[in-house]
């Protein structure tokens, strides 16, 4: 993926923030006993007292797990300005300016800032990413508790809810931030690779 690509990509990545508010509003909110918003109760009539502490525990360390992936939406702005970067230095390259101040800035500013550095920006998305395999994991034994527990005409219920879609997205954006990132590291390579080849000649 060329550069321009990059920054199309990351202009059109949605709200990390808006699929966690969708999986609270249409999942968490939902099944937790005592909602004054929703008809929870039709979830927790087949479950026994036992059975309903159990679940409100899971749906607490789900929300709490959930709550920490909102900061992933400052990946997308470190990733935006790391390709901005990476254009500027590219344009200088092309304009012969490989010795310039600027360059100098960029490039260090990627490979030494811990905040927007290259190293900084794998590691955040790498720690998303693990956040989010744990959120999908309570996910996938919440419900199967449930469809276990619930009856057929609830169950059902249950699984036309949106709340799938909002997870769905979490994961496609987790990918696209991860490829992204690869792809901005191997410009970021290219172009060290030609100021080192620059130096050379000079």
């Amino acid at each position: 993926m060329d550069v321009q690509g990059i920054r199309r990509e990351l202009r059109s990545f949605g709200s990390i923030s808006s699929d966690i508010k969708g999986l609270k509003e249409h999942f968490v909110k939902p099944l937790r006993a005592r909602s004054k918003d929703h008809k929870s109760h039709k979830f927790y009539s087949g479950l026994g007292m036992h059975e309903q502490k159990y679940l409100n525990k899971q749906l607490a360390d789900f929300h709490k797990v959930l709550g920490a992936l909102a900061i992933a939406d400052q990946n997308t702005s470190k990733l935006s300005v790391i390709s901005n970067a990476v254009v500027d230095m590219k344009l200088m390259h092309v304009q012969g300016r490989e010795n310039s101040s600027k360059m100098a800035h960029l490039s260090n500013k990627l490979l030494n800032d811990e905040f927007h550095g290259m190293s900084a920006a794998i590691t955040n998305i790498k720690h998303f990413d693990r956040k989010l395999n744990t959120v999908y994991e309570k996910y996938e034994q919440i419900n199967g508790f449930l469809h276990q527990k619930l009856s057929l005409e609830h169950s059902v219920a249950l699984m036309q809810m949106p709340h799938k879609q909002y997870l769905d997205n979490l994961q496609l954006k987790s990918h696209k931030q991860k490829k992204i990132v690869k792809h901005l590291g191997r410009h970021f390579l290219d172009i060290q690779k030609m100021l080192k080849a620059r130096r050379k000649k000079d």
